[in-house]
């Protein structure tokens, strides 16, 4: 019965178990890329779905062993019994050695992603508060250890990051690498786009490229621009601050062409401008506007040209763009 008994309990633990590291390293192998989980989801997949400690086996190994030591087979009869259960209690211990060896070691992350006209407010245990704008995702441990304060993006996030100068944050993207110790920014990187954005409201913050090993520093104000083909980072003025729009939900132009105008809008708004005189996207604006509600925006900027510009909405949704060359 003893025997029986142990048997299911080593049944259920090494299922419990394989399902543990199959969830886990799922999740690795596809969205973090970590070697130490691949290991251990090559590891675990030599077992095989079905694994579980085979006592008679083992037994029959065990008794092999002997024969080869001692000449003979000694028959057992009363001790046969507890020798069973012994080998099962061993094979059990051994199954949650290695349980535990591999899966205390194993980081507890999570993943937070939004879709289409959806945004999160996600508070990480540090103190940060990280703002994930529309289709992106956040990867982040339960608990920062080590020296450092390690997260993951792909899309776009606004992060108000908590100081702590003995463990600066970072974050990793497929192209480039952000550091700081506390301050708040925006980062961008979007898979169909070929740059990477990092906007600093306030602060200092540090990015280096993966590709060209280029590396600078950003104050506030300033955005940095990351060219994903060949790793160079250029760094630009930005006073109105306009990469936050999707989370300040306002645009803010000064004596700015209308083509960068436009492509804010593109951006934000998720329109595009049928202009039929493409001189007119020389033509400068001082001009600020709320983005929720593009006719509004529109409205402001024909307003803002003394009615030069006009807008017509089109079946599609996009807007035919009229206006005269600007003076």
């Amino acid at each position: 019965m003893l025997f029986r008994n142990l048997k299911k309990v080593g049944k259920k633990i090494a299922l419990k178990q394989k399902l543990g590291w199959k969830k886990w390293a799922k999740l690795a192998e596809k969205e973090l890329d970590n070697p130490f989980h691949k290991k251990l989801w090559e590891a675990s997949d030599a077992f095989g779905s079905s694994f579980e400690p085979d006592v008679e086996v083992g037994l029959s190994r065990f008794k092999q062993r002997i024969a080869k030591e001692q000449g003979r087979v000694v028959p057992m009869k009363s001790s046969f019994r507890w020798m069973k259960i012994a080998v099962a209690v061993i094979l059990l211990l051994g199954v949650g050695l290695f349980a535990k060896e591999y899966l205390n070691s194993t980081p507890d992350f999570q993943v937070v992603e939004t879709t289409n006209a959806n945004t999160k407010r996600i508070k990480l245990t540090d103190g940060t508060v990280v703002f994930l704008n529309e289709n992106s995702k956040l990867f982040f441990p339960n608990k920062f250890n080590g020296d450092s304060r390690i997260v993951k993006v792909i899309g776009e996030a606004y992060f108000e990051v908590a100081k702590n100068p003995n463990q600066p944050f970072m974050i990793e993207s497929e192209n480039g690498l952000v550091k700081v110790l506390g301050t708040a920014f925006n980062f961008r990187s979007v898979d169909s786009e070929n740059f990477e954005e990092l906007t600093v409201e306030h602060g200092k913050v540090a990015f280096s490229s993966k590709i060209g090993k280029e590396s600078v520093r950003i104050i506030k104000t300033q955005k940095a621009i990351l060219n994903k083909e060949t790793g160079e980072i250029s760094v630009l003025d930005d006073q109105k601050l306009n990469a936050l729009a999707w989370k300040t939900k306002k645009l803010s132009f000064k004596k700015e062409n209308l083509g960068n105008v436009f492509k804010h809008l593109k951006r934000i708004c998720k329109v595009e401008f049928n202009v039929e005189n493409e001189s007119i996207f020389d033509c400068s604006y001082t001009v600020t506007f709320p983005v929720q509600n593009i006719e509004s925006a529109l409205k402001s900027l024909e307003v803002a040209s003394n009615n030069q510009l006009t807008f017509e909405r089109m079946k599609d949704g996009n807007y035919k763009v009229f206006g005269s060359t600007c003076n």
